[in-house]
């Protein structure tokens, strides 16, 4: 049905036109940001019924195939789709952008799939086939001089590492993308290259250290218009002065990540600030409202389906269930994080099956 396939194709174009627009928009930050969420909200439908269209035709259709590259390489798009598709569709979609810029012999379009599909997979927490995408990803971008290609994959991939445990590759990938930041003067990818150093230093055990790359982050970020990463940053920022027993100034900077978050509508920095304000009033011996914290994070992880968030959920009310001496519920919640832990392949696992064994042979 010709007919019926060029509407199909006219619908598509005009609502990722559009998407592309309010990214623009969102991108802005601050009022600009909920603004663009307020304007996204009616057409979400059509937009993901369009992608849908997009995704079915792509391998066959270079219309179809080139209106999906197109978005795909948009940063505004990219930002509203990280946070309104679930997870696994958005792997699938760029799964289909990623084969159809490889049909089509695009590096450049294929290289920038190759990242998003790397973002996604650490979204979902699946570190190890993100680190498989952000190797091509970095590849391609050398092949073809694409400076800050390759800087964000370094991020990226620093990223991913974390996640697995490897501080020594952090701390490498991290310094050469701050490295690539400098050079092509990119002040987002460098305030991310110190917030990545920072985590890197604090899983280390060296919270001063971690709070100085976390506050040079700020410092480039604060005035700007990516309150996304401000917020990421001052969660870490929170998490180092825990590190401290700094209690309550941990909480001043996890409360105000929070905000930011929800301003942006970022639920994965959301759930993570709920969380980390869980681990605070647990750190005060104030395990209910600890608890009531981490029902919250689950509520929305499951939501979204970001499951590395609903593990640390789980396996944080595991604690404090234990300290209230609630040892057959902690234990279970224990075991359902392990579950997760070990089909998303994190290093948190280790640690919670130690714990598990404490629990189940005291």
């Amino acid at each position: 049905m010709p007919g019926l396939h060029e509407a199909q194709l006219r619908h598509a174009t005009f609502y990722f036109s559009l998407l592309s627009r309010i990214g623009e928009i969102y991108k802005q930050g601050g009022k600009n940001a909920l603004e663009g969420l307020q304007l996204l909200e009616p057409d979400w439908n059509n937009i993901r019924n369009g992608q849908i269209w997009t995704s079915a035709y792509a391998a066959d259709d270079d219309k179809a195939a080139r209106l999906l590259l197109d978005l795909n390489q948009h940063e505004g798009a990219i930002l509203l789709l990280d946070l309104y598709q679930p997870p696994q569709e958005r792997v699938d979609w760029l799964e289909t952008a990623l084969a159809a810029a490889k049909r089509m012999n695009l590096r450049d379009a294929e290289g920038r799939a190759s990242g998003n599909l790397g973002s996604a997979y650490i979204s979902l927490g699946r570190s190890r086939q993100a680190l498989k995408y952000l190797e091509q990803y970095l590849l391609i971008s050398r092949d073809i001089g694409y400076r800050r290609g390759e800087g964000v994959a370094l991020a990226l991939m620093a990223g991913a590492n974390e996640n697995l445990g490897r501080r020594d590759v952090v701390i490498d990938c991290s310094e050469q993308a701050l490295a690539i930041a400098r050079l092509i003067g990119d002040k987002r990818m460098e305030a991310a290259s110190l917030a990545q150093l920072g985590t890197a230093f604090k899983n280390l055990g060296e919270p001063k250290r971690a709070i100085e790359f976390y506050q040079q982050s700020l410092t480039l970020l604060r005035g700007g218009n990516d309150q996304r990463s401000e917020a990421a940053v001052l969660g870490d920022l929170g998490l180092a002065y825990s590190e401290l027993d700094e209690t309550d100034q941990a909480i001043e900077f996890h409360k105000q990540s929070l905000q930011l978050a929800r301003e942006t509508g970022d639920r994965v920095t959301e759930s993570n600030e709920i969380g980390n304000l869980g681990l605070a009033y647990a750190a005060k011996a104030e395990l209910h409202q600890a608890i009531e914290m981490y029902d919250e994070q689950l509520k929305i992880v499951r939501q979204i389906g970001f499951l590395r968030g609903e593990a640390n959920a789980l396996f944080n009310k595991g604690v404090a269930l234990e300290s209230l001496g609630e040892r057959v519920q902690a234990i279970k919640h224990a075991q359902d994080a392990l579950s997760i832990y070990d089909r998303i392949e994190h290093p948190n696992a280790h640690m919670v099956r130690r714990t598990l064994t404490e629990w189940e042979t005291d």
